[in-house]
């Protein structure tokens, strides 16, 4: 078998779902006359694969990242027709780490693509912003408020403060949200008694997680009438 790093699938082409895109190899095999064969019906049993990682620091932390080496976990590309290309954790005993050669090491079933992604991803919420702002209820009618996860939350919740810290409004979805993907929730200018709010700025604050020690990130709007 043979590490392929030059796979026929770029960003253009599949969501990497957090799986760092220069770990990802096709591992395929080939016999002596460079055909490349069907692994399902050219052998039974395990196979051990590797798959290097970059760290020149000798930190433990994958360089150009905040992954610690101990949280990487070994993921398949999942192939169910052109557009369905989904990541899955391979199942079995835990890869092993040789922090010599700067590889990860795992045993599987049959050949694929893999690639490494972190299972214990750093949770935050990123680019936080909405549109439109400044924001008129009345002639407008919703302000969009989009942001990027760094984590998996069940719950996120946007409160809406006035510049003095008092709650106007809550809003909240209970959709469960995947790692690194871009949210969007709206506002429609109105306090928790659905009255339009006054002119004037206000703050919010984005909330993940079902209580306030969740990741947060805050912002600033202005509503005008």
């Amino acid at each position: 078998w043979e590490g392929d790093r030059d796979i026929p699938l770029t960003k253009n082409h599949i969501q990497w779902q957090g799986v760092l895109a220069d770990s990802v190899r096709q591992f395929i095999i080939r016999d002596r006359f460079d055909n490349i064969l069907n692994s399902s019906s050219s052998f039974n049993g395990s196979i051990a694969v590797s798959i290097p990682y970059w760290d020149d620091g000798n930190d433990d932390v994958i360089d150009g990242t905040n992954i610690n080496v101990n949280s990487i976990g070994v993921y398949r590309l999942d192939t169910v027709g052109y557009e369905a290309y989904s990541w899955n954790e391979v199942e079995g005993d835990d890869p092993v780490i040789n922090r010599t050669n700067k590889t990860v090491n795992f045993v599987v079933e049959h050949l694929s693509i893999y690639g490494l992604k972190s299972i214990d991803p750093i949770r935050g919420i990123e680019y936080a912003n909405n549109y439109p702002n400044p924001f008129n209820p009345e002639r407008d009618g919703r302000t969009y408020f989009m942001f990027y996860l760094d984590s998996i939350e069940e719950v996120i919740t946007i409160n809406i403060h006035t510049v003095s810290g008092r709650l106007i409004k809550s809003i909240k979805t209970e959709k469960s949200t995947g790692f690194g993907e871009n949210q969007e929730l709206s506002w429609d200018g109105t306090d928790e008694d659905d009255n339009i709010v006054s002119s004037g700025v206000y703050y919010y604050k984005i909330i993940g997680g079902r209580n306030s020690d969740g990741v947060q990130k805050t912002g600033k709007l202005v509503v005008i009438r």
